[in-house]
């Protein structure tokens, strides 16, 4: 695992609503198994403005809520942010998430195919062919 480090950073557009619907962030204490909005609050780092430098520093682009500014009233909406992680800690993240729940990590095989059928109310899982 700690072998592979490539590249850092991710921005994660929605990335918690993604992982939501993967199944992070359920609230064991929580009986309608609602998102943690803690753990999502956790998870990375929020920015509110985001900038991009030339080699020399001067800056060619700015957005964000600190350059947009805050919407007069909070909502809903307005917690929505995107969430910047390294890539690693996205991995270890997963692969923690898989092992709880009694998944295999088989390492050193790569995956070449991989094929989904909809028939009916089923699916059937085809070309699961590793290397």
């Amino acid at each position: 695992f700690d072998e592979r480090k490539q590249g850092y950073g991710l921005t994660m557009q929605q990335g918690s609503k993604a992982l939501r619907a993967l199944g992070f962030f359920k609230d064991s204490n929580n009986s309608s198994g609602g998102a943690n909005e803690k753990e999502e609050e956790r998870f990375g780092i929020h920015s509110k403005r985001h900038l991009v430098h030339t080699p020399n520093g001067t800056v060619v682009g700015e957005w964000g809520l600190h350059k947009w500014g805050r919407p007069s009233k909070k909502t809903k909406e307005s917690k929505r942010q995107n969430a910047h992680i390294s890539r690693q800690e996205l991995r270890r993240y997963l692969m923690d998430a898989l092992l709880d729940a009694g998944g295999t990590i088989k390492w050193g095989y790569k995956l070449r195919c991989y094929k989904e059928e909809f028939l009916d109310d089923n699916v059937e899982e085809d070309c699961q062919e590793f290397l």
